[in-house]
């Protein structure tokens, strides 16, 4: 184990879907 794995793979795909809805939601406001 790498010290720097300090999230599990799972809570890294929900972190990067949240960041994902969240650009879509900012590039939806903008047009």
């Amino acid at each position: 184990m790498r010290k720097e794995k300090l999230f599990s793979d799972e809570e890294i795909r929900k972190a990067e879907l949240q960041l994902d809805l969240n650009e879509l939601k900012i590039t939806g406001a903008g047009h």
